[in-house]
């Protein structure tokens, strides 16, 4: 029930999976399609996660958005969201990639996840 979650706490929506450091995905292909039919209505996203979202600035850290896929979803998620919308990082980001994110409001941050890391101050070992 969306009424008992405690948005005090940090929540990870990840819809579409991780493929690393194991491949971990909780949708069948079936499953995620009707997903995506969801998600182009509108009603996929969780109704508290939606008013959240409200303002919000996002990192998005080891996603392209060379498919519609990846596209859709960050639409839908930063949908509201503060301006600048957030940042991506993207070491080598495609023509394509810089005008769907400019349009969107994010700043592309030409980097990766290790670069980001060396630049917290992560060893190398620990984020492996």
């Amino acid at each position: 029930d969306q009424d008992e979650v405690d948005i005090t706490l940090p929540i990870l929506f990840k819809p579409v999976g991780t493929p690393l450091p194991e491949s971990n995905y909780i949708a069948s292909d079936a499953d995620f399609v009707d997903y995506l039919t969801e998600l182009m209505g509108g009603f996929a996203i969780p109704g508290f996660i939606k008013r959240m979202r409200q303002g919000r600035r996002y990192l998005v850290m080891g996603m392209r958005f060379t498919r519609d896929t990846e596209r859709m979803l960050l639409s839908e998620i930063s949908f509201g969201a503060d301006t600048p919308a957030g940042w991506a990082l993207i070491a080598k980001p495609t023509d394509k990639e810089r005008r769907y994110l400019e349009r969107l409001n994010f700043e592309i941050i030409e980097a990766d996840v290790a670069d980001f890391l060396a630049a917290a101050g992560v060893p190398a070992a620990e984020a492996a």
